[in-house]
């Protein structure tokens, strides 16, 4: 017999004690035996303090019928909350978390080898990656174009020096001969400047040179001009502004066109040309 059932059976002698003999005696106790020994009306009508886990009908106790802040961290046994107990969306604050013996490798399963350092040399096997790559500020770089690379504009156009690595006209008779060189940039690049080293010994003839870029249908821009008259020996020439100087090689192709003036003994020549220009990645 349960402690609830003798309880119970102590309380209806007591009453049948008050009333003997009476039908309301054996009533009242019938009634109070079964509330004793129902767990569910027993924990209803029982003290405060005198039910116990055992008195309670598994499954009877509801969310409602706990009170808010009623179950605290003292009421949860320990390990007993795992992954699935804390919802998708709990959104639990970084503050919240014991971060102590946590590293890169823990979190996301990926050794600090598998990173790239933000400075330094780095080596890395296989191929790099990534939607687009960029410098943190412009980087400026220089293409040297020397005497070699100039092409005369056609065959008629007399020339010598290059193994010393200069370039002057020999026309028979004197005269403006005229020459080409291709001009090679990457595509997106901003040119900012071009300077010509030339030499000029002579007042009566003239140095020129213009850089054009050329659209697919043959029409020319002129980017840039630097012309001399005077006889100031070795100089380098600045350009004018520059127009047009973002590099489009999907449309158009670059190249300098140059005018040497001069009689056979080569008095103005061209040693180089230096463009200087500004990418914003490789």
């Amino acid at each position: 017999m349960t402690k609830s059932i003798k309880e119970a059976v102590a309380m209806s002698s007591r009453i049948r004690s008050i009333f003997r003999g009476s039908t309301l005696t054996w009533l009242a106790a019938a009634l109070l035996l079964s509330i004793m020994a129902t767990p569910a009306l027993s924990a209803r009508f029982a003290s405060p303090g005198s039910v116990n886990t055992k008195a309670i009908v598994k499954g009877a106790v509801k969310t409602k019928k706990i009170a808010n802040g009623a179950v605290t961290s003292q009421k949860i046994k320990d390990g007993t909350i795992v992954n699935v107990d804390i919802a998708a969306g709990a959104a639990i604050a970084a503050s919240k978390i014991n971060t102590s013996g946590l590293n890169a490798d823990t979190l996301d399963g990926k050794d600090s080898a598998d990173f790239v350092a933000k400075t330094g040399d780095q080596t890395m096997a296989g191929k790099l990656t990534a939607s687009s790559f960029g410098y943190s500020a412009p980087k400026t770089s220089y293409l040297s174009i020397g005497a070699v690379d100039f092409v005369p504009e056609n065959s008629s156009n007399t020339y010598a020096g290059l193994a010393s690595g200069t370039l002057y006209a020999t026309p028979v008779g004197g005269g403006a001969q005229y020459f080409l060189a291709p001009v090679h940039l990457p595509h997106g690049a901003l040119v900012k400047s071009i300077r010509f080293r030339i030499n000029d010994s002579n007042a009566g003839t003239e140095f020129s040179a213009y850089m054009y870029r050329r659209y697919l249908n043959g029409i020319l821009d002129t980017m840039a001009y630097v012309g001399s008259s005077e006889s100031l020996g070795e100089q380098s020439l600045p350009g004018s502004s520059i127009f047009y100087g973002q590099i489009d090689n999907s449309n158009y192709d670059y190249f300098l066109w140059i005018q040497l003036n001069g009689t056979a003994g080569g008095s103005i020549s061209i040693r180089q040309v230096v463009i200087t220009y500004e990418t914003t990645g490789p």
